[in-house]
């Protein structure tokens, strides 16, 4: 009996395998997600800045973003002055509202831009993962002058 145990201990640690958690960044909606934890967009930027090709994206959709706030602001006031004055029953301009309608209908596009950026550069992130996952394992079982060798390469 003293024997069998530390064999069936042996055997069934041979046999034992390890589950990693996933590497990659997972997109919900408009979400991006890193081992369970949602990424704001400083945080996204900075797991991917591994990859050139993803950091490339990611400053692209940096600049579109940076652009889509500022028209933003701009469009915000446009259309709430003019809305502001008629409220507080002054005589308002309402050449405003229509420059703040339009500011929107351009920043639309490049909110588009800006999202699919995000996206291509977490497709970018992933795919080079799912490479470096995907590499072969080398078992090797060979002699030694002192006994056995096991070597596992990857």
């Amino acid at each position: 009996m003293k024997q069998i145990l530390p064999l069936f201990f042996l055997i069934t640690s041979l046999s034992a395998f390890a589950q990693a958690q996933s590497d990659t960044i997972e997109i919900e909606g408009k979400h991006f997600y890193y081992h369970g934890l949602e990424l704001t967009s400083k945080e996204l930027s900075d797991v991917v800045s591994t990859n050139q090709d993803s950091k490339r994206e990611i400053k692209k959709a940096k600049n579109k973003e940076i652009t889509v706030r500022a028209i933003g602001y701009a469009a915000g006031f446009c259309i709430g002055y003019p809305i502001g004055t008629a409220i507080g029953g002054g005589d308002p301009e309402w050449a405003f509202l229509g420059v703040g309608v339009g500011l929107v209908l351009v920043a639309i596009p490049l909110v588009v831009t800006h999202s699919k950026n995000n996206r291509r550069a977490v497709f970018l992130f992933n795919q080079q993962k799912k490479k470096i996952a995907q590499r072969p394992v080398a078992v090797n079982l060979g002699f030694t002058f002192t006994g056995f060798k096991l070597r596992i390469g990857f």
